[in-house]
């Protein structure tokens, strides 16, 4: 059996993508708990930069790929480059992230090696030697638990926010090149541009405070409370379902499900009672502060921090105390 996790890193423009760190914490966490290695894999063109970033976190190596037909994206020749990596480095468990990159690639390149495939896992828990993995179904009501069989490699996708990019530890780790086969007829499509969000869009999934509001706040007038509060904080706006379904703000602001899926440091939810399909979308933050009069809330479940009081009064209190203390 092989002795290493390796994360495939997620990278664009010299970015490393907030899942990849995600997905670090974790292969490092179930690597000690195995007693087998953590690494990370890093496909591109120019990608030394990249590598020499992931070599600043307790790594057991970090594999890069240089190769001219891996400048972007393809699903063609990412799964053929990993395809060869998984020939000669026999690893145990491939990580991906649940996201635009691991929704192409994970399923694929398990269906590629004929190996088990667990996706959109939110944890894990070590019996026997065994990995038994947990994801979220019917919006997180309930938790079903994976075992994956069969040969290694087992390829592992993983929610956003499931495990927290800060928990990544520091460290040295050595960067070793790998070569692979490439040719141009294994491409099959072309990647003209790439365009990040629409003008003006807001990704909340880099945020590192978000305050945001729901029906409690009755009205959209009301919604300045929430502005002025996450001005005070430098944070950004959210907001749940019911809110955006009213047009007090655009979809693009919408935490949840069918939203957006955040983890950010701090997450301050005003007059929002806590929809399972709310609490999908947020429950992987930090910390969380809730602030709704109904005591019963189901957000008060997952917050960290509640208080059970008038928002009228609370959000502007707290605002200027944010104010006072610069």
């Amino acid at each position: 059996m092989s002795d290493k996790i390796l994360v495939v890193v997620e990278h664009q423009n010299g970015q490393v993508g907030r899942m990849t760190w995600e997905n670090v914490a974790l292969a490092q966490k179930l690597g000690a708990a195995l007693g087998i290695g953590a690494g990370a894999l890093v496909l591109g063109s120019g990608a030394e930069a990249v590598a020499r970033e992931l070599a600043t976190k307790k790594l057991a190596e970090v594999l890069l790929v240089e190769n001219s037909h891996l400048a972007t994206m393809t699903p063609e020749g990412f799964i053929k480059a990993i395809s060869q990596v998984v020939e000669q480095e026999s690893p145990r468990f491939l990580v991906f992230g649940q996201n635009s990159m691991g929704l192409d690639l994970a399923a694929r390149l398990a269906a590629r090696l004929d190996r088990a495939c667990a996706t959109d896992v939110n944890g894990y828990r070590v019996e026997d030697g065994k990995v038994i993995f947990t994801k979220g179904v019917y919006y997180g009501k309930l938790l079903s638990d994976l075992e994956c069989q069969g040969d290694a490699p087992h390829v592992i996708s993983t929610a956003q926010g499931a495990f927290v990019a800060d928990d990544a530890e520091a460290g040295e780790a050595p960067i070793r090149q790998l070569n692979v086969t490439l040719a141009e007829e294994d491409i099959r499509r072309k990647v003209l541009g790439l365009i990040s969000q629409m003008k003006g869009g807001v990704d909340l999934t880099v945020a590192e405070v978000i305050v945001a509001g729901g029906r409690g706040l009755q009205k959209q007038d009301n919604f300045g409370m929430i502005e002025d509060l996450a001005a005070a904080l430098g944070a950004e706006i959210g907001a749940s379902r019911p809110v955006v379904d009213a047009g007090w703000l655009s979809r693009e602001r919408q935490v949840g499900s069918s939203g957006q899926v955040v983890s950010p440091k701090l997450y301050i939810a005003v007059g929002i009672s806590g929809a399972m399909q709310h609490l999908v979308g947020m429950k992987g933050s930090k910390v969380i502060v809730a602030i709704n009069k109904d005591p019963n809330a189901p957000i008060f479940d997952v917050a960290h921090y509640g208080i059970v009081d008038d928002l009228f009064k609370v959000v502007p209190a707290l605002t200027e105390a944010i104010k006072a203390r610069g």
